[in-house]
């Protein structure tokens, strides 16, 4: 019994010792150590991401839960949190890392010294998320630094992602001609999106289209685009899934009944138009709101000089504008956006002049859609 209660104290000295200096040490070696943007590791009930700057920083709250292999997962899903240590080090063995003097118990002293094996371990994705089957990028294109330049019309098929990884591709876009994007991939199993950015965008937030719902064939449309270059970004959740990708680009929009300027339907002075915007894409932007909604586009002709008044009601936050020449943001007569769901948008016009003009009924934020009516007298 003297001789267990002896190894017993050893042990627990040693890790305590552990404890108190060497396991601190890995703390700070972690805290400190550069990174590459992107990274992902565990600090124990978060996820955690490294920034543009080489820095560690809060990517997702567990909440209760821990982070155990870049998941969120319940206490008896992962490894006991007791001795737990920034970068997933957790459940220190003394049979891994402890080496005794086997003659400890003849000379009646403990020999403390120790090995430790795989402090140069390196964290990154592929490491930690062993199952995950790399696509034919090989992580190649993970950056929009190191985005896959593709041709348009593209079809990529057989892609996939891991948990919270990104695919790039950039193309080039000619003057006035538009974009299409679909996404080909099974909901159940994760989550994906598709974000497009123009050359030399400011921040990961400063997107000009992206899909709106998970789906399969999930469609990103950009109409009208700028001649130049374009980014599209492809980034998924915390699961592994394959996906394909479609790219197209033609001289005529994308979009259907009165969607686009090209199918504006014309209206006349005294007539009332009911119609829906949910479904449409986001073509067309206003100067006094953000417009992120879809839109539907009317065309009324003023053939005398004559005010003219436009009313607007619906169940979301609705925004109202009118343009003399549809496609250009330059040429917008008045903008109105000074209520919120459910209100009215009115706009008075005194001896508007002759001429041709375009009406455009939009939403204030990208899930402001539906029902509306709109007034002409």
């Amino acid at each position: 019994m003297k001789i267990v209660a002896k190894v017993l104290f050893y042990m627990s000295l040693t890790l305590a010792i552990c404890f108190a200096t060497f396991c601190q040490e890995i703390t700070k070696l972690n805290q400190s150590q550069l990174c590459s943007e992107g990274d992902l590791a565990c600090r124990k009930n978060e996820i955690i991401r490294c920034n543009s700057l080489g820095e560690w920083i809060l990517h997702e709250d567990c909440g209760e839960l821990i982070c155990k292999e870049l998941r969120c997962v319940s206490q008896q899903d992962g490894d006991s949190d007791e001795g737990y240590i920034d970068g997933d080090v957790s459940d220190i063995d003394s049979s891994d890392y402890l080496e005794f003097d086997k003659d400890f118990m003849d000379d009646g002293e403990a020999n403390l010294d120790f090995e430790i094996e795989d402090i140069d371990k390196e964290y990154n994705d592929q490491d930690k998320i062993a199952s995950c089957e790399d696509d034919p990028f090989m992580g190649t294109n993970s950056t929009w630094e190191e985005s896959h330049a593709v041709n348009i019309p593209n079809n990529l098929e057989g892609l996939w992602l891991c948990p919270w990884e990104e695919q790039w591709f950039s193309f080039d876009v000619l003057q006035g001609w538009s974009i299409r994007s679909r996404l080909y991939y099974n909901p159940n199993i994760g989550s994906i999106d598709l974000k497009l950015y123009e050359d030399n965008f400011n921040g990961l937030t400063h997107f000009i289209a992206s899909t709106r719902v998970h789906e399969n064939g999930a469609e990103l449309v950009y109409n009208n685009a700028l001649e130049g270059m374009y980014y599209l970004r492809v980034h998924g959740r915390g699961d592994e899934v394959s996906f394909d990708l479609t790219l197209e680009s033609s001289e005529i929009g994308y979009g259907d009944e009165n969607e686009l300027c090209e199918g504006a339907i014309t209206l006349d002075y005294n007539e009332t138009a009911y119609g829906n915007t949910s479904g449409f894409h986001d073509d067309y932007h206003a100067s006094c709101s953000e417009s992120f909604g879809p839109e539907v586009v009317f065309r009324f002709i003023q053939p005398v000089f004559r005010n003219l008044t436009l009313s607007l009601t619906s169940n979301y936050d609705s925004v109202l504008y009118i343009r003399d020449i549809c496609i250009d943001q330059s040429k917008e007569v008045r903008c109105m956006d000074m209520v919120g769901s459910s209100g009215e948008e009115r706009i008075i016009l005194e001896d508007l002049e002759i001429g041709t003009y375009y009406i455009f009924v939009d939403g204030r934020h990208w899930n402001d859609q539906g029902a509306f009516t709109l007034k002409l007298y």
